[in-house]
C-alpha cells in the first residue's frame, strides 16, 4: 500500500492506501471523489508521463508519496448540424449556377484548348 498526493489546481490531497498493483482506472475513480472530475475528463501526470488507464501503478514505477498531478481534459464534441442552414446553403448555390452567375466551366482560367 502507498500513500499518494494528487495536485488539482494548485491544492495537494493525499490518497490513502492503494496498491502499487492496482489499475490507473481505480485511482482514476479515487480522484473523482477528491476532485469531482469524472475519470473521461481526467489526465493524470507523473514524471512527464500520462498514466494510462489500461496499466497498473506499478508499470509507471510509482512509489510512495509521489505527487501525481491531475489536470481536465478538454473534450470536444462535433456540434449538430443544422439541416435547414444546410439545405439553405445548397438551394442558393444551385440558384446562383442556374442564374449564369456559377461557373460550370471546369476549365482552368487562361487554359487554351490545345490549339496554338
Amino acid at each position: 500500500m502507498v500513500f499518494l498526493k494528487i495536485r488539482y489546481n494548485g491544492k495537494i490531497d493525499i490518497i490513502p492506501d492503494i496498491s502499487k498493483m492496482a489499475p490507473v482506472s481505480k485511482l482514476m475513480a479515487e480522484v473523482a471523489k477528491i476532485t469531482g472530475l469524472a475519470p473521461k475528463e481526467q489526465r493524470l501526470l507523473c514524471r512527464g508521463k500520462e498514466l494510462d488507464k489500461r496499466y497498473t501503478l506499478f508499470d509507471f514505477q510509482i512509489d510512495r508519496n509521489m505527487i501525481i498531478d491531475v489536470h481536465k481534459r478538454m473534450i470536444f464534441e462535433d456540434k449538430p448540424k443544422d439541416k435547414e442552414k444546410e439545405k439553405e446553403i445548397r438551394e442558393d448555390a444551385d440558384k446562383e449556377n442556374k442564374d449564369g452567375n456559377g461557373s460550370d466551366d471546369l476549365t482552368a482560367p487562361g487554359a487554351t484548348d490545345g490549339e496554338d
